[in-house]
């Protein structure tokens, strides 16, 4: 919690600092309903660099359980926050303005989730089906490249829609743990789905690697001199 203050406190003076300057507080409507990752209250701050260049800092807290947390015990409390900077270059400059149109941009992201989790298995050597319920504890650091457009209707109001790839580094650590990757099969449906995907990689624990895809909308507000 102590980054995520650090990084709220960059929010807050980035805001202080582009109080003369032309910039955009957003929301972010989707996060509240972001299930397979977990749902956060989410918004941040856009600022010029320069004409065509931007910084845009993003944070957003965990305030409810995802739909795919069915654990029915509690081992550890669930929470978690998501952070991101990212760096815009805007290919248009309409009324010498560097917040709209078509824009590239490259970010960074951090992501801590902790959750509880349920999954059956069974031993290598029978087909005793067992249920494992632990606590999880994920920690997420990315990249990723971005393409996107940022739309005013009015001189205030405005949509920004993107979508990007890049890559996910993941650190996961387990609470109660009895499933053993090494000695056991985990049962998992025939058709794969959300819930099978993250409890596997909530089970198998560890680091790891996997590709990362990012879309989204946000509702901006903007500032002008």
């Amino acid at each position: 919690m102590k980054l995520l203050a650090a990084f709220l406190l960059l929010l807050f003076s980035q805001n202080a600092y582009c109080q003369k300057e032309n910039f955009s507080i957003k929301l972010c409507p989707l996060a509240l309903f972001d299930e397979p990752s977990f749902p956060t209250i989410q918004g941040g701050f856009e600022f010029k660099l320069s004409r065509k260049i931007t910084w845009y800092t993003e944070a957003g807290i965990k305030y409810r359980k995802s739909y795919y947390e069915n654990a029915d015990t509690n081992f550890i409390a669930s929470n978690g926050f998501k952070l991101k900077t990212e760096i815009r270059y805007y290919l248009q400059n309409r009324n010498k303005s560097a917040l709209d149109g078509l824009y590239f941009a490259a970010n960074v992201f951090f992501t801590r989730d902790l959750h509880n989790t349920e999954i059956r298995y069974h031993t290598q050597k029978d087909t005793v089906t067992k249920t494992d319920a632990f606590g999880a504890k994920k920690n997420i650091f990315g990249i990723n490249l971005i393409c996107g457009y940022q739309l005013y209707r009015s001189k205030q109001i405005g949509i920004d829609v993107y979508g990007g790839l890049g890559i996910r580094f993941r650190s996961i650590s387990t609470i109660n743990k009895e499933y053993n990757k090494n000695t056991d099969v985990m049962e998992r449906p025939i058709d794969p789905n959300i819930d099978a995907i993250r409890q596997q990689i909530d089970a198998d624990a560890g680091a790891s690697i996997a590709p990362n895809l990012t879309l989204g909308l946000r509702i901006c507000y903007r500032f002008r001199k």
